[in-house]
């Protein structure tokens, strides 16, 4: 099992390929992080730091292993224990 993290900070969920109008993929997720990686990231998030997210990718049917650059927004607070955030890759879309 592969588990996703971004910045180092392991968390739960993946990202998938979507496929654009134009045919290009852009790669998109979810992941469930610590509260305590949630604060941290926070603080990465402000001053726009950068952002790496590696982990697996649900591309056409079959997961890959992938890290990429990623722009990270928190999402909602689960508990007071978990968060989830969005990750959207913000690098220029790769061709399908």
């Amino acid at each position: 099992m592969i588990l996703p993290s971004l910045n180092g900070m392991q968390g739960f969920g993946f990202a998938e390929a979507i496929e654009l109008p134009d045919g290009t993929l852009r790669r998109a997720g979810r992941l469930e992080i610590s509260l305590t990686d949630a604060t941290r990231l926070q603080l990465l998030i402000q001053p726009s730091g950068p952002m790496t997210y590696s982990g697996p990718v649900w591309i056409d049917g079959v997961w890959q292993s992938a890290s990429f650059a990623v722009v990270a927004r928190p999402i909602a607070f689960l508990t007071d224990r978990l968060a989830i955030v969005a990750v959207a890759e913000c690098e220029s879309p790769t061709p399908h």
